[in-house]
């Protein structure tokens, strides 16, 4: 046994094949400590204590901190992964890897703000977007196409006939004479029926019929007026799409029978005549079945 020069009781062991402290042993306390590594991850696990000694045992580290040694992939240092587990031992687990995610119950992509994960793998049936106004429907959600179902189904606030972003409405006929047909010409789109139009068109003339008391004037025309009357034009056939059986007349409103002349008389209605054209006004479907 070799006693260093300048050894003494209490000097410090160290690992040089000297007894540095004069106890008769060599090395003893020298070097170290060795930690148990029972994953080979070069990591030990201090909660074991630490073994001395000048050169490193089979199974040991001089690096303590090893947080799963039964595992090879966790240690200090490791890429953190998601996997929920602390993979560089710093006391959490999956770190700057997690995310929010939203509930999307319908499937539509678009998720449910009320119901939220922290993670960094969610399952199935979670989005990162929280915007879906109805996450029951999956035909509702930013960007969808507003119909006329009284759903708000692209999420903006508006719905149907508010939403500029409308397809699918229905067209509706300007029905100034209220018989349930308009005018091809004046279309107006909407979700609902607005009032004055008709659901269908093919009206030759959409205006109010003249009236005289209860009766309310034929508007078809089958042969011409007389010459001092005008008529809307193109006005060729019967409302109703029947063909018509006898020469009738489109009154417009600008028309309106002078309520202060002379009553009817005589069978030619002469007197009015000049005036209405006595052929259309006996011929019309709504005349009097008399003059006299």
């Amino acid at each position: 046994m070799t006693t260093r020069q300048g050894g003494h009781p209490g000097a410090e062991e160290i690992c040089d094949g000297v007894d540095n402290d004069c106890d008769s042993e060599v090395d003893e306390d020298g070097g170290g400590p060795w930690f148990v590594d029972g994953d080979g991850d070069g990591w030990g696990d201090a909660d074991l204590g630490g073994l001395p000694g000048c050169e490193q045992p089979p199974g040991y580290a001089s690096e303590p901190g090893d947080c799963d040694d039964a595992n090879a992939e966790i240690h200090p240092g490791a890429a953190e992964r998601c996997d929920g587990l602390d993979n560089d031992c710093d006391g959490s687990f999956d770190e700057d890897l997690t995310e929010i995610w939203y509930a999307d119950a319908d499937g539509d992509g678009w998720g449910n703000a009320e119901f939220e994960l922290v993670s960094c793998d969610p399952s199935s049936g979670w989005v990162q977007d929280a915007t879906d106004c109805d996450d029951t429907d999956g035909s509702v959600y930013p960007g969808a196409v507003e119909t006329c179902d009284g759903l708000d189904n692209d999420c903006d606030g508006d719905i149907d006939d508010d939403d500029a972003g409308l397809s699918g409405a229905f067209t509706w006929y300007l029905d100034q004479d209220d018989d349930s047909y308009g005018l091809d010409s004046a279309t107006l789109e909407a979700c609902g029926q607005p009032s004055g139009y008709a659901a269908q068109g093919g009206d030759c003339c959409s205006r109010p019929l003249r009236r005289r008391g209860a009766l309310r004037w034929a508007s078809g025309l089958a042969g011409e007026p007389s010459a001092s009357r005008s008529t809307g034009a193109g006005c060729t056939s019967c409302r109703l799409g029947a063909p018509c059986a006898m020469a009738t007349t489109c009154m417009l409103a600008s028309e309106r029978l002078d309520e202060t002349a002379p009553a009817w008389s005589g069978s030619a209605c002469t007197s009015h005549g000049p005036r209405w054209g006595e052929s259309a006004w006996k011929n019309s479907p709504m005349a009097p079945s008399s003059c006299g």
